[in-house]
């Protein structure tokens, strides 16, 4: 209890100490609460972003003989419920055709039979050339590839229980996104990661229910995943056992009623899913496809925090620091305090006691001060988010283990700044006087190893710590190594001691002063000397500010480049800022309709469904002169050549064509070859057009993974007698712009702009908003900053009150002091801003190169925010000039009497 006392005691005696160790706790813990709360409140957006384009969110799969109107209207009755779509699928052992050059045939198919409203509902099998007539189907475009099938000809579908079925073909449908259900329903070929059919038919419900008529009861299909020709993925295929005929109904629930959580949001799908299958009364099974898409988010949120943690870490290891320079600062009252207890009979680890209990409760304090602001910092920026996901609540486990932690290092780095000032002798402690000597660290060259350390990790990991896979499912989703993190950990500790050694190299030359002088005058001068007199302190105010900038613009260079690449993986799936698709046919002179003030460029765009040989791929018809301006195309996208070489290669000759890198290798294709495709004209008969081939297209703006061609509209055009367009892409001003330019044309047109388009790699890293965060960030980032200075300045003036005193005696004028201490500040801030931004640089671009996986494409260049920075540089300034202000208020209260008498 005695020593308790003298800890209590010590707390009170030595306010600089505590306040300081209170303000680096409460720093760190604000810090740290406020980011596992945002990566809290990041659950909602993954999970809404997750759910948001799912087209159906459960499966009710009809029993044999089950009344398909009654189940529906009690599923419909449901609250979580918003929509009920009848979906019918039959499967067939194999598919022929036979025209004039041959007959061909495939094995497995299915014919999926949907209402009118289900296309729009769902936004699933658009039509991609054609239309759906009654009584004929539509194909997709590998079972069209594999019977080399064109519209007009008739397929003969073979049945299980040898019936058959002969449909005309009306055009090619698009089956993205089908794929969980097309598949097997039972969850255990699911998660085997059964491969889905490929070969399908679409045709209207009349049409199903006439093929369904011609399959036996209880009839079993053949595996269409084991037999489908064109099925991606090395897994070996499953054979699922499943009736011939399908009947089933896809719900779509209310997601405002979803949880934030993901966790949270499986339990209330579960809890939905039993409801349902109660009141069905065996009439039904649910397949929660909601669910199967929630599965791998939550893993990529427990990543995503791990992320926003490591970019928040230098700000919490920069406040604890910022602790253990206030407490450095104050080491002559210590020492004093220290010798007296000695004096007094305390021993070594009484002493070690006192002082270590006393930042004990000066760090818990401050933590529990810091939960309470992070708290709040955290729902003023997140509320709304935080609130469905659970709250804080949901991670006080979490949060109080982090503030455990923060307590463990404050007390750590202030232990380690008192072991050197407690084992000093009496008389040296009372004394004042500090021994010199080099860090252990320096000796051993850490500085130099760490750097090392970092390059060796950079070449060795920095390709393959993180990269998007698929889930069974197909759902995209994050595989990080905490190995990424390795270089840019290592990067930062090596800068910071490299950064260390030489500051106090610097400032510890005779050569400092006369260098201020010529650039400050006699004010430069004495600011040298003082700089000098400390040195280490003056090093490490100055590595303290480095980091604080470098740890700001790392993070700001981080959310620039990401925010970019979000835009670029939108633009890719959507085309450009803007899309514009006309619903009655229009030619590319419609472009002119775009025209205004909030569009900067616009070109025509065409996707056609051609044929190479047999093979259905997407020609993408574009106007090489004026794509450039309204899309972004990447030197990237194009193998062997730039985007501007490559553009002006397809309008200086008019029959030339880019083709995949796939079908460049399926076909054995190099530059100048001649190919022959057949194109449909304005009626939908194909026609063989000549093209040579230009080169060859990685990436192209809405072009499919796989197979794709671009081409030049008019060439196309002039060849089939078709100049019909399917969109005009533009580039916009701001994502405001759609809604001006829908007004402008009207019922005719459809508008979507980038900001709602999702981006082709969805997961729930690349889904979060950073802004909170990054705003969280620059706001420790700059208070850490301005207060340690503020302290050195203190801390100076404090030490040099006799210095001062003397000076005002022998006529020193304010304003010559108020000049020398600016001198000070302006050259701990210059130096501090500058290597701060270098290693910022540095460290935000090792994060980028590890974590490009995430962002398809890469970023090329990391993305620098000028005027962001620019703005850092202005209120790290700010706080300087503050801290200047307060120091000079110090300065001006010092008695000099009392000061010239204390020697």
């Amino acid at each position: 209890m005695i020593l308790v006392r003298h800890a209590l005691r010590t707390v009170v005696r030595e306010p600089r100490r505590t306040i300081a160790t209170i303000v680096g706790s409460a720093l760190a813990a604000a810090l740290l609460v406020a980011v596992l709360a945002f990566g809290q409140a990041s659950g909602t957006t993954a999970t809404r972003r997750a759910l948001a384009d799912i087209p159906v969110d459960a499966q009710a799969v009809l029993a044999q003989g089950a009344d398909a109107a009654a189940a529906a209207n009690r599923i419909a009755a449901d609250p979580a419920v918003v929509s009920v779509l009848p979906f019918d699928l039959v499967h067939a052992d194999h598919a022929s055709l036979t025209a004039a050059a041959g007959s061909t045939e495939t094995s497995g198919a299915v014919i999926v039979g949907t209402e009118p409203s289900y296309g729009s509902t769902t936004g699933l099998f658009p039509v991609s050339a054609g239309t759906l007539k009654p009584g004929e189907v539509l194909v997709s475009r590998d079972l069209a590839t594999n019977l080399g099938a064109v519209p007009g000809d008739t397929i003969r579908f073979q049945l299980a229980g040898a019936g058959t079925a002969d449909l005309r073909v009306s055009g090619v449908v698009d089956i993205s996104g089908a794929d969980l259900l097309l598949g097997p329903t039972d969850p255990a070929h699911r998660a085997a990661g059964a491969n889905p059919p490929t070969n399908v038919a679409v045709t209207d419900v009349a049409t199903i229910r006439a093929i369904e008529a011609k399959v036996p009861a209880g009839t079993l299909a053949a595996d269409p995943a084991a037999s489908s020709t064109g099925a991606t993925g090395g897994a070996a295929a499953i054979v699922a056992t499943e009736p011939a005929v399908r009947r089933e109904l896809h719900l779509r629930y209310d997601h405002n009623q979803l949880p934030g959580d993901p966790t949270a949001a499986g339990r209330w799908l579960d809890d939905v899913r039993r409801r349902i299958e109660r009141e069905l009364s065996g009439q039904a099974t649910i397949v929660d496809d909601a669910q199967a898409t929630l599965e791998p988010v939550a893993s990529d949120l427990a990543w995503g925090q791990i992320l926003f943690v490591f970019l928040a870490l230098p700000g919490v290891a920069l406040a604890l620091a910022l602790s253990r320079f206030a407490a450095e600062s104050e080491a002559e009252a210590t020492r004093r305090h220290a010798a007296l207890l000695r004096a007094r009979g305390a021993t070594d680890r009484q002493l070690a006691t006192v002082f270590v209990a006393a930042s004990a409760i000066a760090a818990a304090v401050g933590v529990a001060l810091g939960a309470v602001v992070g708290a709040l910092l955290a729902v003023a920026l997140v509320g709304s988010s935080l609130a469905a996901a659970g709250g804080l609540t949901a991670d006080v486990g979490l949060v109080m283990a982090s503030g455990m932690i923060v307590v463990v290092l404050a007390v750590a780095v202030s232990a380690a700044s008192l072991r050197s000032q407690l084992r000093e002798e009496i008389a040296v402690g009372r004394q004042a006087i500090e021994r010199q000597r080099p860090p252990r660290w320096q000796r051993a060259y850490l500085d130099v190893l760490a750097l090392v350390g970092a390059a060796v990790a950079f070449v060795a990991l920095g390709g393959t710590s993180v990269r998007p896979v698929l889930t069974a499912e197909g759902n995209p989703t994050i595989s990080l190594s905490l190995a990424a993190f390795v270089a840019p950990f290592l990067l930062w500790v090596g800068g910071t001691l490299l950064l260390l050694r030489l500051v106090t190299i610097v400032t510890s030359r005779p050569g400092l002063p006369g260098a201020l002088q010529r650039s400050m005058g006699v004010a430069g001068e004495l600011a040298g000397r003082n700089l000098g007199a400390r040195s280490r302190a003056t090093a490490r105010v100055v590595v303290l500010l480095a980091l604080a900038v470098s740890f700001a613009t790392s993070v700001l260079i981080f959310d620039a480049t990401y925010r970019q690449q979000q835009r670029v993986d939108a633009a890719l799936t959507l085309g450009a800022d803007l899309r514009a698709t006309p619903i009655v046919p229009m030619e590319a002179d419609a472009t002119a309709s775009l025209a205004g003030p909030d569009v900067i460029a616009a070109t025509p765009f065409a996707d056609r469904v051609v044929y190479v040989g047999s093979e259905a791929q997407d020609l993408l018809a574009i106007d090489p002169a004026t794509l450039p301006a309204a899309t972004h195309l990447s030197d990237g996208f194009f193998q062997g050549s730039t985007a501007a070489t490559t553009m002006a290669a397809l309008a200086n000759q008019p029959d030339a064509i880019l083709v995949s890198s796939e079908t460049a290798t399926d076909y054995s294709i190099v530059p100048g070859d001649r190919l022959k495709i057949r194109v449909p004209d304005r009626s939908g008969t194909l026609v063989d057009v000549n093209f040579r081939m230009a080169g060859v297209a990685l990436e192209f703006p809405t072009a499919p993974k796989d197979a794709f061609l671009v081409a030049n509209l008019a060439y196309v055009a002039q060849q089939t007698g078709d100049g019909r367009i399917t969109a005009v892409l533009a580039r916009t001003s701001g994502d405001a712009a759609a809604a001006a330019v829908g007004q402008r044309l009207g019922t005719d047109w459809s508008v979507t702009d980038i900001g709602t388009t999702t981006a082709r790699l969805a997961n729930a890293v690349t889904s979060v908003d950073l802004g909170s965060l990054v705003a969280i960030d620059l706001a420790f980032a700059v208070a850490i900053a301005s207060i340690g200075i503020t302290l050195y300045l203190l801390a100076g003036l404090s030490e040099r009150r006799l210095e001062l005193a003397t000076l005002v005696a022998i006529g020193a004028e304010a304003r010559q002091i108020r000049t020398t201490i600016a001198a000070e500040v302006a050259a701990i801030g210059a130096t501090g801003l500058l290597s701060g931004l270098l290693t910022g640089g540095l460290v935000g671009v090792t994060l980028l190169v590890i974590l490009a996986g995430v962002f398809d494409p890469p970023a090329e260049v990391p993305v620098v925010p000028g005027a962001a920075v620019v703005l850092l540089v202005a209120v790290v300034g700010a706080g300087a000039t503050a801290a200047l202000l307060i120091a000079d208020r110090y300065a001006a209260r010092i008695d000099v009497l009392a000061a010239l008498r204390e020697r």
